[in-house]
C-alpha cells in the first residue's frame, strides 16, 4: 500500500508506533522522504537549505547528508541552535513530542529504531553534536546529555563568551578534522518578538543581534557548510512581520 505525499509515493510500513511518539505514523513517513533526497542532493555537492515546520526535518535531512558524509570518510558535525536540547527519547519525553527527540534520534539512541524503515540510518557521534543557546531542557534528558558528555553552549557561556567567538571555536573543531559542519537553526533560539508565530517559547531568549553572530562567523571564510535548516518559519504572523518588515532587535 503507497500513500501520496509532497508528490512521490511513500510506501506504508508495519513496523509498531513505539509509545509515547505522537503523530509517529506522519513524520515517519515525511523523514523517509526527506532523508532519501538529502541524501541525493549531498552527491551532487549542492548545499541546499531545508525549511520546515518543526525540528523533527532534522531527523531526515541530517541522517541523508550524515549519510553521504560516511561514504566521503568525512565526519559530520551539527550545530545545533535551539532553546531546546530536543535530546529526548520515548523513554525519557515527558510530552511525546517527537520534535524534542531529534537530536538524541541522530546521535543513535534507542526508541525510533524504525523510524526510517528501510532507509538506512547514519547516526553521528554525540561528541559531534553542539548544542547552541539551550535553556530548556527536561531532567532526564539533562542526565543523557551529560552521560553522552554533548557539548552546551547554554545562556551563560552565550552572555560570557559571545555568540561568534563560541561559534568559532566549533569551525575550528571541524576545521582540525577537515570535517563538514551541518547548522540546524530552530526559530525559538530567537526572541519571541522576532518571531511571535513560535508554539513554544521560552525565556532568556537570543536577540536578533546575537542571532546575526551565527552569520558572522559564516563569513569568516569557512568552506565546511555542508547543509542548512530553518524551522518553526510557517506561522501566519512571522510571515506578515517579514513581508511588512516589521522584524527588528528589540530594544535592551
Amino acid at each position: 500500500m503507497t500513500e501520496r505525499r509532497a508528490g512521490s509515493h511513500i510506501a506504508a510500513l508495519e513496523d509498531t508506533p513505539p509509545q509515547n511518539a505522537k503523530h509517529y505514523r506522519e513524520i515517519q513517513r515525511w523523514i523517509r522522504t526527506i532523508s532519501a533526497r538529502a541524501y541525493e542532493l549531498a552527491k551532487t555537492g549542492a548545499i541546499p537549505i531545508f525549511l520546515g515546520g518543526d525540528h523533527s526535518l532534522s531527523m531526515g535531512s541530517i541522517n541523508g547528508v550524515a549519510r553521504h558524509c560516511r561514504e566521503q570518510g568525512r565526519e559530520l558535525f551539527v550545530m545545533w541552535l535551539d532553546a531546546h536540547a530536543d535530546y529526548n527519547t520515548p523513554a525519557t519525553t515527558i510530552t511525546g513530542n517527537m520534535h524534542g527527540m531529534s537530536a538524541a534520534f541522530l546521535c543513535g539512541e534507542e526508541g525510533l529504531d524504525g523510524l526510517l524503515g528501510h532507509e538506512p540510518r547514519a547516526p553521528i557521534d554525540s561528541s559531534r553534536l553542539e548544542l547552541f543557546g539551550t535553556r530548556s531542557i527536561d531532567k532526564l534528558e539533562k542526565d543523557l546529555v551529560k552521560l553522552r558528555r554533548i557539548s552546551v553552549a547554554d545562556m551563560r557561556k552565550i552572555d560570557e563568551f559571545g555568540v561568534s567567538v563560541l561559534i568559532r571555536r566549533v569551525i575550528d573543531r571541524v576545521k582540525a578534522v577537515d570535517g563538514v559542519l551541518h547548522l540546524s537553526f530552530d526559530v525559538d533560539f530567537l526572541d519571541p518578538e522576532v518571531a511571535p508565530g513560535v508554539d513554544v517559547r521560552q525565556r532568556r531568549h537570543v536577540c536578533l543581534g546575537r542571532g546575526a553572530g551565527c552569520r558572522g562567523a559564516d563569513r569568516s571564510g569557512n568552506q565546511r557548510w555542508s547543509r542548512r535548516e530553518l524551522v518553526r518559519v510557517a506561522r501566519r504572523q512571522d510571515i506578515r512581520r517579514v513581508r511588512e518588515g516589521t522584524v527588528h532587535s528589540p530594544s535592551p
